[in-house]
């Protein structure tokens, strides 16, 4: 499993501009999911959901958390 950073990914949503809805299109996943994932109520992801979530935000996928 992968502990994400949430502070990190909203920081870098913000200074892409960037909404929920905006990254789980791009990541191909539903906007709910990525919503439970960022409220905090699930700080752990596969390492291929968090895959996801980087690719859609362009960065490293360790710039947003770590195994």
């Amino acid at each position: 499993m992968f502990t994400l950073d949430r502070t990190k990914i909203f920081k870098i949503m913000a200074a892409k501009g960037l909404n929920q809805s905006d990254v789980a299109k791009e990541a191909g996943m539903q906007r709910q999911m990525l919503s439970f994932i960022l409220s905090g109520k699930q700080d752990k992801a596969r390492i291929s959901t968090a895959g996801k979530i980087a690719k859609a935000l362009g960065v490293d996928v360790l710039e947003i958390g770590h195994i």
